[in-house]
C-alpha cells in the first residue's frame, strides 16, 4: 500500500490523469512524460488497491488514468503511443511493439476486466 500511496502523492497527474514517468523518492516527479507501460501498470495497481481497500481515491486514480489512455495513449491504428507529454500531446511517433503491448497492455486489460467483474459480482 505504501508504494501505491507514494505513487499517488508524487507521481499521479491530478490535472490530466495518468502517472508521470519518474522522479526521486519523496519528491514530485520531475520526468513528466507519460510512458505507455507506466499507464498500463498503474491501471492494474490502482484497481487492485481499490479492491483491497474499497478506498475511492484508488478508483478515482484508476478512472483518470483510463480516461487519459483512451483519449491520448491508444493509437487508433493499433497499439499504444509510446510516449505522450503530461497533457497528452504527441512526443514522437513510436508505438509500443507487439511483444511489449502483448505483455503490459494486454495483461493490464485482461487483469482489469477480471477485477471489474469481481468487483461487480461483490456488489
Amino acid at each position: 500500500m505504501a508504494l501505491c500511496d507514494h505513487s499517488l502523492r508524487f507521481g499521479n497527474d491530478r490535472q490530466h490523469g495518468g502517472f508521470f514517468y519518474a522522479g526521486y523518492p519523496g519528491r514530485r516527479a520531475d520526468d513528466t512524460r507519460k510512458e505507455w507501460w507506466v499507464q498500463a501498470e498503474a491501471l492494474v495497481s490502482m484497481l487492485e488497491m481499490y479492491r483491497l481497500t474499497n478506498s475511492p481515491r484508488y478508483y478515482a486514480a484508476f478512472r483518470r488514468t483510463l480516461d487519459f489512455i483512451e483519449v491520448h495513449q491508444v493509437a487508433r491504428e493499433g497499439g499504444w503511443w509510446s510516449t505522450r507529454t503530461a497533457a497528452g500531446a504527441p512526443q514522437g511517433t513510436q508505438r509500443s511493439s507487439m511483444w511489449q503491448g502483448a505483455y503490459h497492455s494486454g495483461r493490464a486489460m485482461i487483469r482489469c476486466a477480471n477485477l471489474l467483474d469481481e468487483l461487480a459480482r461483490a456488489r
